[in-house]
């Protein structure tokens, strides 16, 4: 093989697509549009939901809070544990719960 034959083939090799096998931390709630004040039930996910795959464990996260004109709501007295149910496997995820 030429030197510019290996070359050629590096580059391809190099600039090939390979498919991403991203992580990702999800704040989801089942309805995203708010209509009005009040509570909002959510879910906080570690999984790979593009193709409703692997969920993985998620610990108590250092800090959760809202900001609200420039005040800071320390939210952290209303997650609760919860188990996801992904398409393959459970996971240890977080609720928030209303007081």
């Amino acid at each position: 093989m030429t030197k510019l034959a290996k070359l050629l083939a590096t580059a391809a090799l190099a600039l090939s697509p390979i498919a991403a096998q991203a992580h990702f931390q999800l704040i989801y709630t089942e309805n995203p549009i708010v209509e009005g004040a009040g509570d909002v039930p959510l879910r906080l996910i570690f999984w790979h939901p593009f193709e409703n795959g692997h969920a993985m464990d998620m610990g108590k996260p250092l800090a959760f809070y809202a900001v609200n004109k420039g005040a800071k709501i320390d939210l952290m007295d209303r997650l609760a544990p919860i188990t996801f149910q992904g398409k393959e496997n459970t996971a240890a995820a977080m609720r928030r719960h209303c007081l």
